[in-house]
């Protein structure tokens, strides 16, 4: 069989493989590194259900991410790269011509195990979160409990199965040798027997103990006959089971996870309050699926003494913006096109709050952009990254720039409060360190359901003087 058979076959299971995975749409978060949110950690013997659905539609988040991260790398692209690589090894001498079938599909081989140890890894990490997320059902109120018990055990179950799934393919993939076809004269057995995951059709006679064969002759004349054994590996028919109870199990927390959405979109779904106009339950107004206004909270004022998770859940209240986990639940409906995110800030003696998509609050970013970016036109350099500005810590670090600005202060140490981790613009990028320079801290806390980590200024980079 050729090397173009042989991709054909490749890519059919390569198929299989993306279908168990392609019955959910998954969203995933700002954050680009593969199940690396932490759990807001739970301390009293109830819990508030938003702050469960939070979780685990993050751990439904993390779990899709995967996909998107590790990626499978049987692709065309891969393809052409593999032989070119192939190619120029037969035209220095280093590999001989028929050498080429076995050596392409080796890399292929070790490339799929590879991608499968990957996977199983990632997701025996997202399964042993979901586990702990088990232990906090019996704390919902009770008439949540049935229906949030269903969908994490679907999920669970579903998980599972992913990873034993990824578990035997490195055992089907050893199993595979040289593809080959014979036609022999009449009554002459054939000298070769052989299969490509045992699924290959091949011109010969010949059974084996790890495949179930069966054997079809066909004359093509009298002196010549066609012998096709078609051999079934038992490993694979084994893994095609469980291809199928993945896809069995997928579709099951399909419907599981429409149910609960639908169940808590009871509880979170916005009033009518004019055409395309919405209104939370707990005051913000929607409209054009972005939030347009906010309960009224003053921007800056007194510090409270302590700073933590607790304190931005309470001003993100305070504003009407859906909790976290309603707000994914209002952006699957189409009420939002995407979920928020609070800051609040403590510096100087005062707190300054900030959110994404904070330019209705304040007619516009046009004074920001001024100040701030390059393409205002009165900067040589940008404060920041262009994303970082327009998010909730860009938000709050604005209003503290202008306030330092205008009461001359410099130096000291603030705390930084985010509803959720730093997306790669605010944390790998430096967008925040940026802006800790800009207004001339010489030290930043931040703390967001991650962790806690300091910020600190760059040499040189920190502002001395207004």
């Amino acid at each position: 069989m050729n090397r173009k058979k042989i991709f054909q076959r490749i890519a059919q299971f390569s198929c299989i493989l993306v279908l168990a995975f392609s019955l959910l749409a998954g969203c995933t978060s700002a954050a680009d590194k593969v199940a690396s949110t932490k759990f807001v950690p739970y301390t009293q013997s109830q819990i508030d259900s938003t702050t469960f659905n939070y979780n685990f539609l993050n751990l439904v988040n993390q779990r899709y991410a995967i996909d998107l991260n590790v990626r499978f790398p049987v692709t065309l692209s891969n393809y052409q790269k593999i032989s070119e690589e192939l190619q120029k090894k037969v035209l220095s001498g280093e590999l001989k011509p028929d050498q080429i079938q076995n050596e392409y599909v080796k890399i292929v081989n070790n490339q799929l195990i590879d991608f499968a140890n990957k996977k199983q890894k990632y997701m025996q990490d997202i399964n042993k979160k979901a586990l702990l997320l088990q232990g906090d059902i019996g704390k919902l109120p009770k008439k949540d409990q049935l229906v949030a018990n269903q969908v994490l055990n679907d999920f669970i179950t579903a998980t599972s199965d992913e990873i034993k799934m990824y578990r035997y393919l490195p055992e089907l993939l050893q199993s595979s040798v040289d593809i080959g076809k014979k036609t022999t004269k009449a009554n002459k057995p054939p000298n070769t027997v052989s299969k490509i995951f045992c699924i290959t059709p091949v011109y010969a006679e010949g059974k084996s103990d790890t495949c179930q064969c069966s054997v079809t002759t066909e004359y093509l004349s009298p002196q010549l006959k066609k012998i096709t054994t078609t051999c079934v590996c038992k490993i694979y028919i084994e893994y095609q089971k469980r291809i199928k109870k993945v896809i069995k199990d997928q579709q099951k927390f399909a419907k599981s996870l429409a149910k609960f959405l639908e169940y808590v979109e009871q509880n979170v779904k916005p009033t009518v309050i004019g055409k395309g106009k919405y209104q939370t339950k707990d005051g913000a107004i929607i409209q054009g699926q972005v939030i347009k206004k906010v309960n009224n909270v003053p921007k800056i004022r007194p510090a409270p003494e302590k700073m933590d998770l607790n304190t931005v859940a309470k001003v993100r209240h305070e504003l009407g913006i859906p909790a976290i986990g309603d707000d994914y639940v209002l952006k699957e409906l189409k009420y939002l096109k995407s979920e928020q995110t609070v800051a609040v800030l403590k510096a100087d003696g005062v707190q300054i709050w900030g959110r994404n998509g904070w330019g209705a609050d304040q007619g516009g970013y046009k004074a920001m952009r001024t100040a701030w970016l390059k393409s205002g036109g009165q900067r040589s350099m940008s404060a920041t990254n262009n994303q970082t500005v327009f998010h909730a810590e860009g938000d709050a670090f604005w209003n503290l720039y202008q306030y330092r600005k205008q009461h001359n202060i410099l130096g000291g140490t603030a705390t930084l409060v985010v509803d959720r981790p730093f997306c790669t613009a605010c944390g790998d990028s430096r967008g925040v360190q940026q802006l800790v320079e800009e207004v001339g801290l010489d030290k930043l806390v931040v703390i967001t359901p991650s962790g806690k980590v300091t910020i600190t200024p760059r040499p040189g980079k920190q502002r001395k003087a207004w």
